[in-house]
């Protein structure tokens, strides 16, 4: 997603360091984490939701099909 290297990173940390102090910081990583955390939860129950209601939506095109293909097969024999 973000093109950070490993000396990008170290440079944040330090800079988050001198300006949060040694007290603080954790405590901003932790919040941080469980901020990610519950994104990265809402985005997978989404995409689930999302793919759930797809496979719905494809059995339902596909019961159609064949419900009128079965019309059409009746018809012929009549």
């Amino acid at each position: 997603m973000f093109d950070i290297g490993f000396w990008e990173l170290a440079i944040l940390f330090a800079l988050a360091l001198v300006v949060l102090g040694p007290k603080k910081l954790p405590e901003l990583a932790a919040t941080l984490g469980r901020w990610i955390g519950r994104a990265r939860f809402m985005a997978r129950s989404l995409k689930a939701q999302i793919d759930t209601e797809l496979a719905i939506e494809r059995a339902n095109e596909a019961q159609k099909k064949k419900d009128q293909g079965a019309e059409s097969t009746d018809r012929d024999t009549d």
